[in-house]
């Protein structure tokens, strides 16, 4: 299957080169245990510099994608046995990080209403207090374990109720899978919550338990918010990784 080059968007190049090789792993193009074509072939099919390439693969080496053997070239790792991790710096549904980890996602809840935006809803989304809103809400887990509560809103014009409702999985598994959605990025909180009842409830576990709690809005390229999700977290079989760029800035620049 030939490799095309970045087409590009607004993102960082290098962001851009780990989703390419990310498609192609998934693809199939490159297959696990396979090594990469060489830097400089692979760079060129890409369109980026080799620095551009070293720098994703280092992303791709991170979220255990790839594997590099010393001496030998960088290659596909296989995916089963791989920890299910969440890269923060790429958005990506629990069910697409668990498929990338070689695992079956089980969903256990999931429910697709019709809904009104409350204070919180109507600050994310700048609508009114009240603007009719979609709502789906879903529990998920691997090998019996419940790993995740996802309760997300959306504006309603961007999603056929009768499709959602029959889909599989959360909004964004949605989103990217049936809608043309112009999704660009997201602006995302995350810290430690205590579950009350309702969370206990959805994940079986006990009241005050602690759970990674992320909460995002998500928006098109032009800053308009779409929808806002409000996820939660059982960490014993799910974490999230962060890769972040070293910017050296000399300290007698800044004063």
């Amino acid at each position: 299957m030939p490799i095309r080059k970045l087409r590009g968007d607004s993102r960082p190049l290098y962001a851009q080169t780990v989703d390419a090789l990310y498609a192609l792993i998934q693809d199939g193009t490159f297959q696990p245990g396979a090594p990469l074509p060489a830097a400089e072939v692979l760079a060129g099919q890409l369109g980026v510099s080799r620095s551009t390439l070293r720098e994703a693969i280092s992303y791709l080496e991170m979220d255990g994608l790839l594997l590099r053997r010393q001496g030998v070239g960088t290659y596909i790792a296989s995916t089963p046995g791989v920890p299910v991790r969440g890269g923060l710096e790429r958005m990506r549904s629990f069910r697409e990080l668990a498929k990338m980890a070689g695992k079956q996602v089980e969903t256990h809840e999931r429910r697709v209403e019709r809904t009104r935006a409350g204070e919180r809803e109507a600050q994310a989304l700048r609508v009114d207090v009240g603007a009719e809103l979609v709502r789906v809400a879903v529990t998920e887990g691997i090998e019996g374990c419940r790993v995740a509560y996802l309760d997300s809103v959306v504006l309603p014009h961007l999603v056929d109720l009768e499709t959602l409702g029959t889909a599989e999985g959360s909004l964004l598994d949605y989103l990217v899978d049936y809608t043309d959605a112009p999704l660009a990025f997201t602006r995302s909180q995350v810290y430690a919550i205590g579950a009350d009842e309702g969370l206990a409830t959805h994940l079986q576990v006990s009241v005050g338990r602690s759970l990674l709690h992320l909460a995002e809005t998500m928006y098109t390229e032009g800053g308009q918010p779409v929808a806002m999700s409000l996820n939660y977290f059982v960490t014993d079989c799910f974490s999230f990784t962060i890769n972040r760029r070293i910017e050296r800035v000399s300290r007698r620049t800044l004063g």
